[in-house]
């Protein structure tokens, strides 16, 4: 894996984890995430991809690679709820409804993603609760050293979110920038006339590129 900017990939080489419809009520997602997983494998035959998706993804393995450090590009397609008034309640859900937050990010990455991508709503948004010892998860993947961080700001739909996706990732895929793949993304979407174009942000270096190799 090649990232400009960011020298330091995992010495076991690229290794991708991809996270989908953990709360099995969102078949686009594991739509999103089948297409994505064979994108990869397709494209990149090296690469090591690893599919949690339905029952099989449970916050506590979701932990567990995460603690690993051995992933290069995290990608999550499933629930997300940001709630300032309830930040407990904020963050990514995993099977059974278990959420993820800011808190469980704490220690977990020794060697932080290259890539997370959170394909969930509301992924993107900064805490805005006078108790700023909760921070949001966006906050905290950002706090313990991940360069680039993608995520949607409000509610996305479903359909809209797959394509999305799909196109920043076959844009990514050819060696354009990050900047580049969200912009060519928003743009399928909004030439679709959809709501979503610009939902989704990225948080990081627009020049950086992620190469999987």
């Amino acid at each position: 894996l090649e990232v400009r900017r960011r020298t330091n990939p995992s010495e076991a080489g690229t290794n991708v984890l991809v996270i989908t419809n953990p709360m099995e009520d969102l078949p686009g997602t594991a739509e999103e995430g089948r297409q994505l997983v064979e994108v990869i494998t397709r494209r990149f035959p090296t690469a090591r991809v690893v599919s949690l998706d339905g029952s099989n993804a449970t916050k506590n393995r979701f932990q567990e690679y995460l603690a690993t450090g051995n992933f290069d590009l995290v990608h999550f397609a499933g629930h997300g709820v940001h709630d300032d008034g309830s930040p407990e309640h904020s963050g990514i859900y995993f099977a059974g409804g278990n959420p993820f937050g800011s808190k469980d990010l704490t220690g977990v990455l020794s060697h932080p993603p290259i890539l997370v991508f959170l394909s969930a709503a509301e992924g993107a948004q900064l805490s805005g609760s006078s108790d700023r010892r909760v921070p949001s998860l966006a906050e905290a993947f950002l706090s313990a050293g991940i360069g680039n961080f993608v995520s949607a700001a409000w509610p996305e739909q479903d359909l809209a979110a797959a394509a999305f996706v799909s196109r920043f990732y076959d844009v990514l895929f050819r060696g354009s920038t990050i900047g580049t793949a969200i912009r060519e993304a928003r743009m399928h979407l909004w030439q679709d006339g959809e709501r979503d174009c610009l939902n989704y942000v990225h948080i990081g270096l627009p020049e950086n590129v992620v190469l999987l190799r």
